[in-house]
């Protein structure tokens, strides 16, 4: 038996995606996941109601197999503090991120501070050194990074796969090209998949599929040339330093109004390296499956092979990035019913291709609520829904726009 229950989070305009995955014939575990954790910073008591309520149901140190980090912008990072705080939250046994370059977490900070974000301790620390700042706040936790399919920097790729221990079934295991990076830290290809393994088969009938394209190459240039005339160093003694923690660190504590105004300068070409992530079955599974929006059922049940769940974070998705996404994920959209809109529905995100390669028997999800200042969800991607026939809902920050699913499979 497959039972699935997973919830779009009502935290305003941020992002908080949490699934628990039955694959048992009894009262084996729950594996659990968790896709982003965070808002901006007028709805922190919606977000903090979000975290209490999973750590309530989930138990104080109950474990999360895997956390997924999109991007580092604040409105979907800020939450892990809180949900994972020692003692008194849950208990994450490994988190996957893309491998985001100095220069782009930088940026990431830039808008948190001038955009209404929260910052921290904790981020900012994240922003300085991703692993060191996860490995201080949360503890012995196996942190994997995603980077893109050919990426020339990684040559020592192979198929072994990386197990991930489990104090129980249903156990999990990444498979696909893997490595090392230079440092001898692990590192997978996008694309590559986390099979869970079912506790009464030898098979894997779930699969988590990360994917991360190549880094926008203008943001580097304009960030960089932006900073450097305002530091009034050389752009190539800029670059040498940039990829040194401490000199990120202290850039955040004395160079912040200047981080700012170049963020300011380069902020047209700005859009982050996002994890996007399918979680769903490798083939047709005919689930029964319910989607309640405020606590109420808008669907019937449906017995339906489309049971899968699409996160798309920040993603944007043009040109050779869209169909690095659609090579990626083109094998699992039959099985998709529920995707999120790129940048919460944002304009500049726009992607038509995607709900032409899903169909109208989709249900889209937009994380925001649509002060003036984003317009989100845009009207043109609200119309692109509509003319694809795809059903639209808005989770903003109120308790009554939450999205629960369920899905049971024998």
């Amino acid at each position: 038996m497959i039972s699935l229950r997973r919830t779009q989070h009502p935290v305003g305009q941020g992002f908080f995606h949490t699934a628990e995955l039955g694959l048992h014939g009894g009262s084996s575990p729950w594996f659990r996941w968790l896709y982003d954790c965070g808002e901006y910073r007028s709805h922190h008591d919606a977000r903090d109601r979000e975290i209490g309520s999973v750590i309530r149901d989930w138990g104080v140190g109950g474990a999360v197999d895997v956390a997924f980090i999109s991007h580092a912008d604040s409105d979907h990072i800020n939450g892990f503090e809180g949900l994972f705080l020692s003692g008194k939250g849950l208990k994450p046994r490994a988190i996957m991120m893309p491998q985001i370059t100095a220069i782009e977490r930088l940026v990431s900070w830039c808008a948190a501070v001038e955009e209404g974000g929260v910052t921290s301790a904790f981020y900012d620390a994240f922003i300085a050194n991703p692993r060191r700042a996860i490995a201080s706040a949360f503890g012995d936790v196996q942190v994997i990074e995603v980077v893109p399919r050919g990426d020339e920097n990684f040559s020592n790729f192979d198929d072994a796969p990386i197990d991930v221990a489990s104090d129980g079934l249903p156990a999990w295991r990444v498979v696909g090209p893997a490595g090392d990076d230079q440092s001898g830290r692990p590192v997978i290809q996008s694309g590559s998949q986390i099979r869970v393994q079912a506790a009464w088969t030898s098979g894997y009938p779930w699969v988590l599929v990360p994917h991360v394209a190549a880094e926008i190459t203008g943001l580097r240039k304009d960030f960089i040339k932006a900073l450097a005339a305002g530091m009034k160093i050389s752009e190539r003694r800029l670059e040498e330093r940039i990829h040194d923690p401490l000199y990120v660190a202290s850039l955040l504590k004395t160079q912040g109004t200047k981080l700012r105004a170049a963020y300011r300068d380069a902020s047209p070409s700005v859009n982050a390296t996002t994890l996007s992530l399918y979680a769903g079955p490798v083939e047709e599974m005919n689930g029964r499956h319910q989607i309640h929006y405020g606590g109420r059922r808008i669907r019937p049940t449906e017995r339906s092979g489309r049971i899968g769940w699409l996160g798309t974070g920040d993603a944007e998705l043009t040109g050779d990035r869209l169909q690095d996404f659609l090579d990626v994920f083109d094998q699992y959209f039959l099985y998709v019913k529920t995707v999120t809109t790129p940048h919460h529905g944002s304009a500049r995100n726009r992607v038509p291709a995607l709900w032409e390669a899903l169909g109208p028997d989709v249900t889209a999800i937009s994380a925001a609520d649509p002060p003036k200042k984003w317009n989100h969800p845009s009207t043109v991607v609200l119309h692109d829904l509509a003319r694809h026939g795809i059903m639209h809902l808005i989770v903003s920050s109120a308790p009554r726009s939450r999205v629960d699913e369920f899905v049971h499979y024998n």
